[in-house]
């Protein structure tokens, strides 16, 4: 998560939401969602209408870094950054 909010310039909820899905080319990410601080789900993003996105620079190493945790098995993931979108609590 300090990756992407150190090497994309996002916000905490916006970096919890990460995925590859976003990725659309080698250098460029797609913010279109953040994980709401409170219910730990899907949310819009602040300041943006429905379905606006923005598009950030992603750095190479920012970039390996989303596609190997993502590869990870699920039991060992603590945080939202997953290709289904599924939240979780930092409790557990």
């Amino acid at each position: 998560m300090i990756t992407m909010m150190r090497g994309c310039g996002l916000s905490n909820g916006e970096a919890r939401a990460v995925n590859t899905n976003n990725v659309i080319s080698d250098d460029i990410y797609r913010v279109s969602d953040q994980i709401h601080h409170n219910t730990y789900r899907p949310a819009p993003l602040k300041h943006r209408h429905p379905g606006e996105f923005r598009d950030v620079p992603l750095p190479r190493s920012v970039r390996e870094t989303i596609e190997r945790f993502e590869q990870r098995p699920a039991r060992q993931t603590r945080a939202t950054c997953c290709a289904d979108r599924t939240a979780i609590s930092p409790t557990g």
